[in-house]
């Protein structure tokens, strides 16, 4: 009887993880860890764009700390495809290099890919005082910077020129010394 109990367990055991291995196709993983790379096989179990920062927060095991903010979309209407960029935060401070992209296709999460950036417990200074300054970057859609200005917080507008811009989208990123926001644009002449 306990072989029939331990071979009904095996078999079930074996279902259930042939099942879950068909949600993720593949993955690749960095040297600490994190997923660098996941497919999901839409067909089984589709996962929506809407819920992207909930899949995410669960692939990459993001902790109370950790958070993700979309920063670009990027779509291409023709082939029904849609790239949703995520810049990561620790505690509210925008983390070099961390950031993670959504490949979307009819609304449909295909792929994820990026770095996520394990920061841990960052020792931090205020070396500012109370004199904080604030920061403006305007990046294309590929991420590379294009202008960047620094001013002092209290400001309350500055005019910033595009004319040496081409026509396009861009992010307009804003710190006020405590946190980045980020709003898409559009040059257009």
């Amino acid at each position: 009887m306990k072989n029939f109990y331990f071979t009904c367990f095996a078999i079930l055991a074996f279902a259930v993880s042939a099942f879950a291995q068909q949600q993720v196709m593949q993955t690749d993983t960095s040297a600490n860890g994190t997923i660098t790379y996941r497919r999901y096989n839409a067909s089984v179990t589709p996962k929506p764009v809407a819920k992207a920062k909930e899949l995410l927060k669960a692939t990459l095991q993001m902790r109370p700390d950790d958070s993700l903010h979309l920063d670009t979309i990027v779509r291409q209407e023709k082939l029904k495809l849609s790239h949703w960029a995520y810049q990561q935060y620790y505690k509210g401070i925008q983390v070099l290099y961390g950031t993670y992209v959504v490949h979307v296709k009819n609304g449909i999460i295909e792929t994820i890919n990026g770095n996520f950036i394990k920061v841990g417990s960052p020792s931090v200074k205020d070396v500012c005082g109370n004199n904080l300054s604030g920061a403006i970057k305007i990046t294309d859609v590929l991420g590379k910077l294009r202008k960047s200005f620094e001013y002092q917080t209290g400001i309350q507008s500055i005019k910033i020129s595009v004319a040496d811009l081409n026509p396009g989208i861009y992010s307009l990123s804003v710190f006020d010394g405590q946190q980045w926001q980020s709003q898409n644009v559009i040059v257009q002449k």
